[in-house]
C-alpha cells in the first residue's frame, strides 16, 4: 500500500511574541490561536491559526504551519489589511494583548464578514498557491488552547512611521517587545 502524501509542517515559533492560554468559547472570528489537536490522523497536532470562523463543534481557518515561508505570511497580512483593519488588543478581554483580523462575529462588532475575506484574499490566489492550509478542526479535541500575539511587519512598520522611530533607534525585537506592552490597543485601519 502507498504511503499518503504527507505535508511539511513550518514552525514559525519565532514569530510569537507572547500568548495568553484561554478557554475555547473566548476564540473570535479573525483570533490567531495555536493549541494542542488530540488527533491521529492529522500532521500537525500543534497548529498556528488564524480563526476564520468558529461554530459550536468547529474552529476553521488558515494553519500557518502549512506556508512554508514566513513571506507569504506577512503578504498575507498585507492583503487581508486591504479589506479590514488588523488589531493587537485584547478587545475580549483574555488578559492578554493578542493578534487578529477585524471580522464579523456575535462577540466583537465591526469588521467584515469572513465570506467577503475568503472570496476575495484567500480563494482565488491564497488557497490555490497552499491548498493544504486552510483547515477545519473539531473543537472536542481542541486542548491548551492559547490567543497569539504574532509579530507582523505591518505593525512594526506602522509604529515606526507613527513614533519616526528609525531601525537604528531600536531594534525590531524590542520594538516588537515594546509593541506587546503598551496597554493600548494597536489598530492598523484598513487600507494603510
Amino acid at each position: 500500500m502507498p504511503k499518503k502524501n504527507k505535508s511539511t509542517i513550518h514552525r514559525h515559533v519565532g514569530r510569537i511574541e507572547d500568548s495568553k492560554q484561554i478557554h475555547i468559547n473566548e476564540i473570535v472570528n479573525g483570533m490567531m490561536v495555536t493549541f494542542n489537536y488530540r488527533s491521529n490522523t492529522v500532521n500537525d497536532r500543534n497548529p498556528l491559526v488564524l480563526c476564520l470562523d468558529r461554530t459550536d463543534n468547529l474552529l476553521s481557518g488558515i494553519n500557518f504551519n502549512y506556508i512554508p515561508d514566513e513571506i507569504s505570511i506577512q503578504n498575507l497580512f498585507k492583503k487581508i489589511n486591504r479589506f479590514t483593519d488588523i488589531k493587537l488588543s485584547d478587545e475580549t478581554n483574555v488578559g492578554k494583548k493578542y493578534t487578529s483580523v477585524a471580522l464579523r462575529d456575535k462577540r466583537v462588532k465591526g469588521g467584515v464578514n469572513p465570506e467577503v475575506l475568503y472570496e476575495n484574499v484567500l480563494k482565488d490566489g491564497f488557497l490555490k498557491r497552499f491548498n493544504n492550509c486552510y483547515r477545519t478542526y473539531k473543537t472536542s479535541k481542541i486542548g491548551t488552547l492559547q490567543a497569539v500575539n504574532y509579530k507582523l511587519d505591518i505593525m512594526e512598520k506602522e509604529i515606526r512611521k507613527q513614533t519616526q522611530l528609525k531601525s537604528k533607534d531600536i531594534s525590531k525585537s524590542d520594538l516588537h517587545k515594546a509593541i506587546s506592552e503598551i496597554d493600548e490597543s494597536i489598530v492598523i485601519k484598513k487600507g494603510t
